[in-house]
């Protein structure tokens, strides 16, 4: 236990809590508060949890008196962040989600990095822990590439990447997330997360970063470990709120696209990522949701002019883009819906296999 102190500490490590089973979130906290770098301060947010968690977290704040637990009704993943962000007191901010954990260098390694480059954010990379054999997920981790500086006038090739929905250039692949990242605090503190979307909050998060920041420094090593096994995380979630939250996340990512308009490489990545998740919707059908159902959202999602004027134009060179863009041109849903599901099922098929 450190000494209690009115200085702000080097490191703010904002913790956003639902419900998290309270083995995994000891063992979140156990991880944050080994790290061989001794100048930071813990917030964890309570979204709105049950007893069991609540009575936990109060039990962690007083355990130790670099922990401060905020609560407040549930909002959602982003609101809690946001107001983890308004909290803080530290030069720089990191975040973490209680079910996952850090290597015990994150914050040194973070921290002696961000100093030496000047950089307004550090990215390292991420280790996939559990079931790595589910389809669409990967291990995003950076070994064996080299560090990069990417300075402002190179931005535009980051936003590409964020925007696309699994981002090929793996060195910068990390930007796609918020955790296993270190951000000056004066410039995340001008921005918050969306609150009014579940998914991809992390990617438009880092792309207005970047409307701030002068310089981002992304490195070879690994720093987070995510828990896939924790089934009821947000991540693992599809359900009747989440995939009509698709469309919203669709709607945002056309709208950070009309701003920077001027840009193919933008257009053509958030074309690409509005079609990773048009497919999600279209395989709602296979995955516990009714055919009737996944049409229903997918002929939403259609509707909306900002999403069909950003994939409309886009010409992509893979065969199975082609036949869903051109099907997406003539508004045939159930066409959409079949191709998406004999893909996911051919895929699974070929994981089994492997």
């Amino acid at each position: 236990m450190i000494k209690n102190t009115n200085a702000p500490p080097h490191v703010t490590v904002i913790v956003p809590v639902y419900n998290t089973p309270n083995p995994l979130m000891k063992k979140c906290i156990d991880s944050i508060l080994a790290q061989t770098f001794g100048n930071f301060d813990i917030i964890i947010v309570n979204d709105g949890s049950g007893t069991s968690t609540s009575a936990f977290l109060t039990g962690l704040e007083e355990l130790d008196q670099r922990i401060k637990v905020i609560n407040q009704p549930n909002s959602g993943v982003s609101a809690a962040r946001n107001t983890g962000i308004k909290a803080a007191r530290g030069a720089y901010l990191a975040f973490v989600d209680a079910d996952d954990t850090i290597t015990s260098c994150f914050l040194s390694r973070a921290f002696e990095l961000a100093k030496a480059t000047k950089a307004d954010a550090v990215f390292g990379g991420i280790s996939l822990e559990g079931d790595r054999n589910v389809a669409g997920y990967r291990t995003e981790s950076n070994d064996g590439f080299p560090n990069i500086l990417i300075s402002r006038d190179c931005f535009n090739d980051v936003r590409a990447q964020i925007l696309r929905f699994n981002p090929p250039i793996q060195n910068i692949s990390c930007i796609t997330n918020v955790v296993a990242a270190l951000y000056k605090s004066d410039v995340a503190k001008q921005i918050t997360f969306p609150e009014a979307i579940a998914h991809s909050e992390d990617r438009i998060f880092n792309f207005r970063f970047l409307d701030l920041a002068n310089s981002i420094y992304c490195v070879s090593e690994v720093w987070y470990r995510y828990n896939r096994q924790n089934t009821d995380s947000v991540t693992n979630r599809f359900s009747k709120k989440s995939s009509t939250q698709f469309l919203s996340t669709m709607n945002a990512i056309a709208e950070l696209t009309n701003k920077k308009e001027c840009d193919k490489r933008i257009s053509e990545s958030a074309a690409d990522g509005i079609i990773g998740y048009l497919n999600m919707l279209c395989a709602a059908s296979t995955i516990g949701r009714s055919p009737a159902k996944a049409h229903y959202l997918v002929r939403g999602a259609l509707s909306s002019p900002s999403v069909t004027n950003i994939i409309d134009p886009y010409r992509p060179t893979k065969m199975y883009d082609r036949y869903f863009i051109f099907l997406v041109r003539k508004r045939m849903v159930w066409g959409l819906i079949l191709i998406s599901s004999l893909q996911r099922i051919l895929r699974g098929m070929r994981n089994r296999f492997t």
